[in-house]
C-alpha cells in the first residue's frame, strides 16, 4: 500500500486550488487598484471640459498641456497593469514538455519536474512518466498477482508525481505571472507613471482652470456688495474694480458737433426768450425785453456764421 500523497506534501488538487486563490487575490488587488485610481481622479474636481477650456493665458495653456500629458501617462501605465493583471487569471496549460510554457517562465517549472523526477532517479519529467508506462507494461506481463499489485502500485506512485509536479508547475506559472504584475520592474514603472500622472493631472488642470472666472458670479457678486454699502475704494483691490464702470467715457465731440449743439441749445434759449418778452421795456408777466432776445439772436448768427 503506497502513500497516497506525494512528495510535495499536498494532493494536485490542492495546489490547483493554491493556483486558483493566488488568482483571486491578484484579482482583489486589481480591483483595489482601480478604486484608488478612481479616488485618484475625483479628486481633481473636473466635472466637465468647460472648467478648463477656453484657454485665455499662455499659463493655462501650460497646465493643459501638463494635465493631458499627466492623464497619458496614468493611462498607459493603468492599461499595462490591467493586461498583466487579465493574464494572472489566463489558464495556466502546463506538461512535461513545457511547450505551453512561457519562456521566462520555463525555468521555474523545469526545477519543479526534476525535482520530482529525481525522487526516482530521473533528470526529467518525460523519463517519469516513461518509468509510469513501463511499470505498467511490466504489471500486465507479471508472473503472479502479488508481483502484479506491487508494479502497478509503484506505477500509480510514480504518476500519482507526475500530477502533483504538473500542478505544482501551474501554480509556478501562475505565481511568476502574479509576481511580473504586481512586483515586476515594469508594474513598479507603471505604478510611478500613474501616481505621477495623476499628480501632473491635478496640478495641471488646477493650472489651467485658476485663471478662468465666471463673469456672471462675479458681477452678482459685486452688485451684493454694493448694495450692502461698498463703495469705490472698498473694491479697488477686488476683481470689481473691472466692473465699476459699466460703460466707457463718450468721446469728446468734435469742433462742429460741438457748433452744432451750441446752436440747438441757442436757437431753443431764442424760443423761450420770444415767449417771455414784453417788447421793449417789458411788462410784469414777461419781464425779458426785446433787447435781451436780441443778444441770443446775435449769438445765434455769429455762430452761424463761422460755419
Amino acid at each position: 500500500m503506497t502513500d497516497t500523497v506525494p512528495s510535495g506534501g499536498r494532493s494536485p488538487e490542492e495546489v490547483r486550488a493554491l493556483a486558483d486563490s493566488l488568482r483571486s487575490r491578484v484579482d482583489l488587488f486589481g480591483k483595489g487598484l482601480a478604486a484608488l485610481a478612481t479616488v485618484g481622479t475625483g479628486a481633481v474636481g473636473l466635472t466637465r471640459i468647460g472648467d478648463v477650456f477656453p484657454l485665455s493665458t499662455w499659463g493655462s495653456w501650460v497646465g493643459a498641456a501638463a494635465a493631458v500629458l499627466g492623464l497619458l501617462a496614468a493611462g498607459i501605465g493603468a492599461v499595462f497593469i490591467a493586461t498583466q493583471l487579465m493574464q494572472v487569471g489566463d489558464a495556466a496549460v502546463v506538461d512535461s514538455s513545457l511547450d505551453g510554457v512561457a519562456e521566462q517562465d520555463r525555468a521555474n517549472v523545469r526545477r519543479v519536474f526534476v525535482a520530482a523526477a529525481r525522487r526516482f532517479g530521473y533528470e526529467s519529467l518525460p523519463g517519469l512518466e516513461e518509468r509510469e508506462r513501463a511499470l505498467r507494461q511490466s504489471a500486465s506481463r507479471a508472473s503472479s498477482t502479488s508481483e502484479a499489485e506491487r508494479r502497478t502500485a509503484l506505477a500509480d506512485e510514480v504518476k500519482l508525481e507526475v500530477e502533483q509536479a504538473l500542478a505544482r508547475g501551474q501554480l509556478a506559472v501562475v505565481r511568476g505571472r502574479a509576481t511580473r504584475a504586481v512586483t515586476g520592474g515594469w508594474a513598479q514603472a507603471s505604478y510611478v507613471a500613474i501616481l505621477v500622472g495623476l499628480v501632473v493631472f491635478a496640478l495641471g488642470a488646477d493650472a489651467a482652470s485658476s485663471p478662468r472666472t465666471d463673469k456672471i458670479s462675479v458681477a452678482q457678486a459685486c452688485a451684493e456688495a454694493r448694495t450692502a454699502g461698498a463703495v469705490g475704494p472698498d473694491l479697488e483691490d477686488s476683481a470689481c474694480a473691472a466692473t465699476q464702470k459699466s460703460t466707457p467715457d463718450p468721446e469728446p465731440p468734435t469742433a462742429g458737433e460741438a457748433r452744432h449743439q451750441l446752436l440747438a441749445s441757442l436757437t431753443e434759449a431764442s424760443g423761450d426768450c420770444q415767449e417771455l418778452s414784453g417788447g421793449p421795456r417789458g411788462t410784469g408777466d414777461r419781464p425779458l425785453t426785446d433787447a435781451d432776445c436780441q443778444v441770443i439772436d446775435e449769438a445765434i448768427a455769429a455762430l452761424a456764421g463761422r460755419r
